[in-house]
């Protein structure tokens, strides 16, 4: 049981470590809860330098390894999200983030210590064949041998194996504890967003009762339950997921600032935890590539309509683009073009390099002569990407009628009654059509517009990535109806803000009334 707490205690030092320049910009809270999920992947460091230098993993290595990854994230974070001169004004302004106190360090360790360490007493894990004869097998793989297979880098991701083969290395034969631990930062996140998100017209009480119950109805929904215990990609993604999308609000919609198009420290520190939340994303799972695309279009359009510069891309790429480079550039360096089901070798060059070229696009289009009106008008963008998507979609049922409307057919069964989320799923359709329905009437905010592009994003490139791969099948074990599960948590967050934005609605027309 020690051994799990200092798994846990060592992933969470890197995680301060690398995110120790930008600790004011982010607030003790944020700081100390996003630093576990980035320093895991600390991890896939040390299976890099173990692939290059073809070495099974031992203490020394290991040690170097996770020192040369501290330095250097805390490089990268310095050199492009902490605070500089000019940024000192904005930490006077009330409700400025304050740098976290001493004891708030200690408060964290204990708090995941005791829960590490309780996860480990209580021997709760769920298992199946890819946890066992993929995610472990890879582990005990790359921990003997520090090799990468194309199973590894190409099937199932680099992070899970590496976080495995970390614990293998502190002694633990079986790792339960991360995915209970990411479970909990996804419901702290929840709860506290939509806490913060709900107008200052509501009580404090209201605010958090609506917090409360909605993230106690997330907790208790059997598929969180089960992807908490369940040996697999998919708390993982949708930790990092909920981390990106949420980090993105954060850095152009929460923080008050002077106008200026210049990024400040807050703003590019939360664009800096986006991209780094994005990479996680891409490692945990081969279509993670798939998925960044729309985070990275979530930043785009919320550059363009909140009129920052430049820096703002290139911030998030930084973040994204550096751990995604080193370890699929380490992979590409000792396989060559790998050759694989799902993610081959060039298919894996070709993406990093499309969501390069496609970021520097995002950063630099303005600067094209007559394109700084188009993009800065309200909803272009926006509209733009949607009709991409919905012509996407179309191309797809096009091209294979037959075999689109037979995964739709599962798709569409999974998620209603044979996927194992019960009514879940019609809840949350209707919730989304209420809120459609009665926009006008309970949020006059852009962010919420936004957080259901990012929601419906993801939903078109999870078609696309297994519409066009393989039918699927009806069943709880069907790869898209485990995948929709990533997502799940966003929509809660979503359900917080309609019926905050409801809340608030009938507070007023009762005061209006009363008046």
């Amino acid at each position: 049981m020690i051994a799990a707490a200092a798994f846990a205690l060592l992933t969470l030092a890197l995680g301060w470590l690398v995110l120790a320049p930008i600790r004011r910009p982010l607030g003790a809270v944020a700081f100390h809860s996003v630093a576990y999920p980035i320093g895991l992947l600390s991890w896939t460091a040390v299976a890099c330098a173990s692939a290059l230098l073809r070495h099974a993993w031992t203490w020394p290595l290991v040690l170097a390894s996770l020192t040369v990854f501290a330095i250097a994230g805390f490089a990268l974070a310095h050199a492009t999200a902490a605070p500089r001169a000019g940024d000192r004004h904005l930490f006077a302004t009330p409700g400025a983030p304050k740098a976290p106190a001493a004891w708030t360090y200690a408060a964290a360790a204990t708090t995941l210590a005791a829960v590490a360490l309780a996860v480990q007493a209580s021997a709760r894990t769920a298992a199946a064949y890819d946890s066992i004869f993929h995610y472990q097998s890879s582990a005990i793989w790359l921990f003997d041998t520090g090799r990468f297979t194309p199973a590894i880098t190409g099937a199932y991701g680099a992070l899970i194996p590496s976080t495995i083969a970390g614990n293998l290395l502190v002694g633990l034969d079986w790792t339960a504890t991360v995915w209970p631990v990411l479970a909990l930062h996804v419901i702290a996140w929840v709860g506290i967003e939509i806490y913060g998100a709900s107008s200052a017209r509501l009580s404090r009480g209201i605010r958090a009762a609506l917090a409360v119950t909605l993230t106690a109805l997330l907790a208790t929904t059997t598929p969180f339950l089960a992807h908490t215990l369940y040996v697999h990609s998919h708390m993982i993604s949708a930790c990092y997921l909920l981390l990106a999308v949420l980090a993105v609000r954060r850095a152009f919609w929460v923080m008050p600032r002077d106008g200026g198009p210049d990024a400040t420290a807050t703003e590019r520190a939360w664009l800096l935890v986006a991209g780094v939340a994005t990479a996680g994303l891409v490692l945990a799972r081969p279509d993670g590539l798939a998925y960044a695309f729309g985070i990275l279009a979530l930043v785009a359009i919320a550059r363009f309509e909140r009129a920052r510069g430049a820096g703002t891309v290139l911030t998030f790429l930084a973040g994204l683009l550096v751990p995604v480079a080193a370890v699929y550039g380490t992979a590409l360096l000792r396989l060559g073009f790998w050759t694989g089901p799902k993610l081959s070798g060039k298919m894996t060059a070709a993406l990093i390099a499309a969501l390069l070229l496609v970021g520097l696009i995002a950063a630099f289009a303005d600067r094209v002569p007559g394109a700084r009106g188009l993009f800065g008008r309200r909803g272009v963008l926006l509209g733009g990407v949607l009709a991409a998507n919905a012509a996407l979609v179309g191309v797809m049922a096009i091209r294979n009628p037959e075999g689109f409307a037979a995964s739709s057919a599962n798709m569409i069964g999974n998620l209603t009654h044979s996927g194992g989320y019960g009514n879940l799923w019609y809840v949350l359709a209707a919730l989304v059509a209420l809120s459609l329905a009665t926009w006008r009437s309970w949020t006059r905010r852009r962010w919420p517009a936004l957080m259901l592009y990012a929601i419906v994003q993801f939903f078109v490139i999870a078609i696309a990535v297994h519409g066009t791969s393989h039918p699927g099948r009806l069943s709880p074990a069907d790869s898209f109806s485990r995948v929709a599960f990533h997502a799940v948590p966003l929509i809660f967050v979503y359900a917080g803000y309609v019926v905050g934005g409801l809340l608030e609605t009938y507070r007023e027309d009762r005061d209006v009334e009363s008046a």
